[in-house]
């Protein structure tokens, strides 16, 4: 769980960063929009890392010694 909590906070800084000069040519309004394209990044990584462990979990319970 503390991996997992260091990988969002990462993410989070690093969105930020990578925001902050958009936010000064608009008046930080898409700082709001920028916290959310790094949260939907950080489910949909979740989710395919998910998907393709248990498909390899399912592919092993089926190899017969």
């Amino acid at each position: 769980m503390i991996k997992v909590a260091k990988i969002v906070a990462l993410s989070f800084f690093a969105v930020m960063v990578l925001a902050s000069p958009a936010s000064a040519a608009d008046g930080g309004a898409s700082i709001p929009g920028a916290v959310g394209a790094g949260l939907a990044v950080i489910g949909g990584g979740y989710g395919i890392g998910r998907l393709a462990g248990c498909a390899l979990e399912g592919m092993a319970r089926q190899v017969t010694s």
